[in-house]
């Protein structure tokens, strides 16, 4: 296994980037799933603790569902991820 050199900057850069994505998806997807599972499930009264907490359980599951999918596929969809020496 050869290490290769790498530009620091552009790939701090794209981890950044890619870093705010998943926080930002987390952040929708897990009031998005949660309200969802509460207009669907619920009955209006009570705590919805529990059905947060799934939306919060889901977004996670499908980002690393995502992230996990872009591993062996081209490194143009997450370079920051998947950095290599331009072509």
């Amino acid at each position: 296994m050869k290490l290769q050199e790498i530009n620091k900057t552009r790939y701090r850069k794209h981890l950044n980037r890619v870093i705010a994505a998943l926080i930002i998806s987390l952040m929708v997807m897990g009031v998005g799933f949660g309200q969802v599972l509460i207009a669907v499930l619920s009955d209006g009264t009570g705590s919805h603790f529990a059905y947060n907490l799934a939306g919060v359980i889901l977004a996670v599951a499908l980002c690393l569902k995502v992230v996990h999918g872009y591993k062996d596929h081209d490194v143009s969809i997450c370079p920051a991820l998947f950095y290599t020496l331009e072509r």
